[in-house]
């Protein structure tokens, strides 16, 4: 027998063809899949890093509250990004830092958690998280703690922000300081982002200090950043003291639309359309926030809008069950009015008369205000009562020492 002959040369390579596609078609899913892992992975790490640029931006613009939420989007996006872990952790503490009002509940441990990892990360932001640690030990009930690691803070950097702030908050207890808590607020403001609470609450000490056109400034620009029923409120109640009926008039009916259940929005809408001589509209007002809340000032809005719209009943009934619990000079003089307009002029006079024999007390301003009272109440009785004998001076505030 012959050996048999050996396979041809062509049929040789078409086994070897066979092979490779066998091959190829068993390694090819693979490599797709593979590819397709690798290019996922590359769009989520490109993804995240445009995530955390926007951090960056929203960090270096003072806007921490959206620089760590942008982080937070990059590490979910890319969870082996561990560099972003620090950055988030950062903008969270700045963020707590310039609204020390914020640190509640579980939200003061959370931060308190980050405070030593973002100084280990950044140990030029040391000013900023001292007064971080300042402002957490106070909310811990730890003041003097904390006062005195904000007091830190500010020797570390006395130009930084949230030491200012924490400084402001401290003096602003004593009364006696109020210069000083103005020039750390106006700090915290230059050093930083112009935060609209701080604004605002800078706007409302100065109103406290009777500076009208710098409160109203101040709460003007909180309010151009974002409108809130508070910051509203307040710049409606500086304008109403700066005596701009339109505007005072306008930013409270914001306010009010914001937050419907505020009863001092409603109130202050009174007094500011009482100004305003809309009396119609100052009781609609005052009876809004009465609803809400009772208060004697509101009350007593309320009845000046009755007297001048000559609904005297309504505002005597109102009155007099006011004076039952307090006797002021401003309800008696309301009163008096609603008597006079019901033609009730011996009790009119009865009342003026008492408000004439009150005395003036030490305070400038309270002073000031009964005099205009008196003055108010000499010319009804003159009126009423052309015959009376001269109205005595109204008395003066008494000597100290002296007696009456």
């Amino acid at each position: 027998m012959s050996e048999p002959q050996s396979a041809c040369p062509r049929c040789r390579c078409a086994h070897i063809t066979l092979a490779l596609v066998l091959g190829l078609g068993l390694a090819l899913p693979l490599a797709v899949a593979a590819w397709h892992t690798v290019a996922r992975e590359w769009k989520a790490c490109k993804q995240a890093s445009q995530w955390r640029q926007r951090g960056d931006a929203a960090f270096l613009a003072g806007d921490f509250a959206a620089a760590a939420r942008t982080y937070s989007r990059a590490q979910a996006i890319d969870p082996t990004a561990t560099d972003v872990l620090p950055l988030f952790a950062r903008a969270r503490a700045f963020d707590a830092a310039w609204h020390p009002d914020t640190l509640q509940g579980d939200y003061v441990a959370d931060v308190a958690m980050d405070v030593d990892s973002v100084e280990a990360a950044f140990p030029a932001d040391k000013p900023t998280l001292t007064a971080l640690r300042g402002f957490v030990a106070i909310q811990a009930g730890h003041t003097s703690d904390g006062e005195a690691l904000v007091w830190k803070a500010l020797e570390l950097d006395p130009a930084n922000g949230p030491a200012n702030l924490g400084m402001a908050h401290i003096l602003r207890r004593d009364p006696g300081k109020m210069k000083e808590t103005v020039a750390a607020m106006e700090a915290a403001i230059k050093a930083g982002p112009k935060v609209p609470e701080n604004l605002a609450l800078l706007g409302r000490i100065l109103l406290d200090q009777g500076d009208v056109k710098g409160a109203t400034d101040r709460l003007a620009e909180s309010v151009a950043i974002r409108e809130t029923a508070d910051s509203l409120r307040d710049l409606g109640t500086a304008l109403l003291a700066g005596n701009d009926l339109p505007g005072a008039i306008k930013r409270l009916g914001d306010s009010a639309r914001l937050n419907e259940r505020d009863a001092t929005t409603w109130s202050l809408l009174s007094q500011a359309y009482l100004m305003d001589e809309a009396f119609e509209s100052a009781e609609t007002a005052a009876r809004t926030s009465l609803a809400i809340q009772q208060a004697p000032a509101t009350t007593v809005r309320l009845a000046q809008a009755l007297n001048r719209q000559k609904k005297f009943g309504e505002a005597a009934q109102l009155l007099q069950q006011m004076l039952q619990s307090q006797r002021d000079l401003i309800t008696l003089i309301e009163f008096a009015s609603a008597l006079e307009g019901l033609n009730r002029t011996s009790d009119a006079l009865t009342i003026y008369r008492e408000v004439l024999s009150s005395q003036w007390p030490r305070d400038p301003q309270q002073s000031k205000l009964v005099q205009q009272i008196q003055s108010i109440a000499i010319q009804h009785v003159q009126a009423l009562d052309p015959a009376a004998a001269a109205i005595p001076a109204a008395p003066g505030p008494a000597k100290k020492g002296a007696r009456r």
